[in-house]
């Protein structure tokens, strides 16, 4: 029986090749030095030299931009749009790279940040009414669907991944339509967001239970 000393497993005398590194094991345990995932420095590499290149691409833009508004109009206003698109640039794309946050993580920043960037749009141009109104709502609509299919689809019952991400959304539903409903504003939208993501995150609580979710199945034939 050869043995692979990288991955630390008994392999079968007719293999070759380590089926875990694909490291050659004919001639016995003979140190090798080369590169694969995630240890592959060449590519680690090349992926910071790209996140770098963009983060600070993005920032020498902005500041041409505030540079040429304060020397045209000797005040920032139209720049405050590039200011913010270029911190929901680098919180949504080059942070999660950057750091390499979960599938999860990324997805409840990337969530929060545009329903941020959303209510910056309409507090900031004074046009009351589509933001909290219709936009947020239906974006908080869609996360919480979205979190939900991603729960079912990779079988999260059992762990608590994308939980967080639902059970946010669900508690932001709630502000969002209470707002609206002392606010006298249309109330709707965020109602149906609101029904519709606590129902996802209480039926994800029942489904937790493996009895329901062995009826279901059963019943529907899953």
């Amino acid at each position: 029986m050869r043995h692979c000393d990288k991955c630390k497993v008994d392999i079968a005398d007719e293999i070759n090749n380590c089926p875990l590194c694909g490291r050659d094991i004919s001639n016995g345990n003979v140190e090798q030095s080369f590169l694969c995932y995630p240890d592959n420095k060449v590519w680690t590499s090349k992926r910071n030299a790209i996140i770098n290149f963009l983060f600070w691409a993005s920032i020498f833009g902005m500041a041409i931009s505030i540079f040429v508004e304060l020397l045209i109009f000797h005040k920032i206003s139209y720049n405050w749009y590039v200011i913010t698109g270029v911190a929901l640039f680098v919180i949504d794309f080059i942070m999660p790279m950057k750091f390499r946050w979960s599938f999860s993580a990324a997805s409840l920043i990337i969530g929060l940040s545009i329903c941020a960037y959303i209510l910056f749009l309409e507090l900031f141009t004074n046009s009351f009414g589509w933001g909290l109104n219709y936009v947020i709502p239906l974006f908080i609509l869609f996360m919480s669907l979205y979190s939900t299919f991603i729960i079912i689809l990779r079988n999260y019952y059992k762990g608590y991944e994308f939980v967080v991400c639902l059970l946010t959304f669900a508690i932001l539903s709630v502000v969002v339509f209470l707002y609206n409903f002392l606010s006298n504003l249309i109330v709707w939208p965020s109602l149906v967001a609101f029904l519709t993501s606590v129902t996802c995150f209480i039926g994800f609580l029942i489904f937790r239970f493996k009895k329901v979710k062995n009826e279901f199945e059963k019943s529907f034939f899953i």
